[in-house]
């Protein structure tokens, strides 16, 4: 066989190789958002669909689904920022070398510590002894965040129950890059009636032009269950915000699944009214000026008696606001990248 046919066939059984696998993740897709709900002449027509567009587009197989694609014409799926595109888009809004500022939790505290308004510990390695056992002396019960880690993984609310010493050593063992230690934040009622096992934050993402601060498609995040996170991605629900407003406007979890109201605690998730919902919006737009080269953050926030705290900011932070909503976001992105000449 001459090497041109062999490079021929090479390539051939590649191309075959690489169908097989779109078409085993495209069904694994269906196969988890949608079960038996649909029959298998319409699973053939949507493995190609989704194949088309991964390809074309770089839509994921899941991302088809959460976002409602399977009900949408071509037309309208194509109006969504998909995952890849958000991501990219980051890359193009933020300076490279801000990433490390909020993937490193440490980083961020001594960034924004004075919007913390809490008490927090961060423990690097067997040195920040000292330092642990004087917050462990004034808070006995507190909440655990790996440095590096990223959506609720690896967060937990420990209460002191052996010796400090211990509490830290099995601590730092389990989260050998280190970890924050921060004093619980208490929320207020109007907040915590939802799911009152998790902080339920806000994520107010901000567009920082040459001239002004501008507020994007905020959500709020409530938890479920037993858990103490309010992340989509630890079976959170995702919650749309009227940016103008502050009244919650559409709600969906993290298979796309929308709701009406909260499924455990039965509170309306729609046609809330956030509390001091202004203050919230000039906090993330004084947040945005500190690190004046990223022009693209989202910021967590959660309202406490006294207002609002910083919990945590995202330079990356995914547009799942989408999801609750099914509205596509790419015109509107389209035209920020415009005025920002990106």
């Amino acid at each position: 066989m001459s090497v041109v046919k062999k490079i021929l066939r090479k390539t051939f059984l590649k191309k075959i190789v690489d169908h097989r696998r779109n078409v085993k993740k495209a069904k694994n897709a269906i196969n988890k958002f949608y079960g038996n709900e649909i029959g298998n002449k319409e699973k053939r027509k949507l493995v190609k669909e989704m194949i088309f567009l991964n390809k074309e587009y770089f839509y994921g197989y899941d991302e088809f689904c959460y976002l409602g694609f399977k009900d949408l014409t071509m037309e309208q799926r194509l109006e969504f920022v998909s995952d890849w595109q958000r991501s990219e888009t980051a890359k193009k809004m933020n300076q490279n070398g801000n990433l490390e500022i909020f993937d490193d939790k440490e980083k961020t505290l001594q960034y924004f510590e004075r919007y913390f308004k809490r008490d927090v510990c961060s423990v690097t390695n067997e040195k920040s002894f000292d330092a642990f056992e004087k917050f462990c002396a004034k808070h006995n019960r507190f909440i655990v965040k790996p440095v590096d880690s990223c959506f609720g993984r690896g967060v937990e609310i420990v209460t002191i129950q052996k010796s400090i010493k211990e509490t830290f050593y099995e601590l730092l063992e389990k989260r050998k890059n280190g970890f924050l230690a921060e004093q619980l934040i208490v929320q207020v009622d109007e907040m915590a009636k939802f799911h009152p096992q998790s902080c339920n934050t806000v994520r107010i993402p901000t567009i920082r032009f040459d001239d002004r601060v501008e507020v994007i498609h905020p959500f709020l995040r409530v938890g479920r269950g037993d858990s103490v996170v309010d992340n989509a991605g630890s079976g959170g629900i995702i919650v749309a915000v009227d940016a103008q407003t502050g009244i919650t406007i559409a709600a969906a979890d993290e298979k796309g699944k929308s709701y009406t109201k909260h499924p455990e605690t039965e509170y309306d998730l729609i046609g809330f009214k956030i509390p001091r919902w202004n203050e919230a919006i000039e906090l993330v737009k004084e947040l945005a000026q500190i690190i004046p080269m990223n022009r693209y953050t989202g910021w967590d926030v959660a309202l406490t008696n006294d207002g609002w705290v910083m919990v945590e900011g995202n330079s990356r932070g995914q547009f799942v606001w989408q999801v609750a909503t099914k509205k596509g976001f790419k015109q509107e992105l389209d035209e920020i990248m415009k005025e920002l000449n990106l």
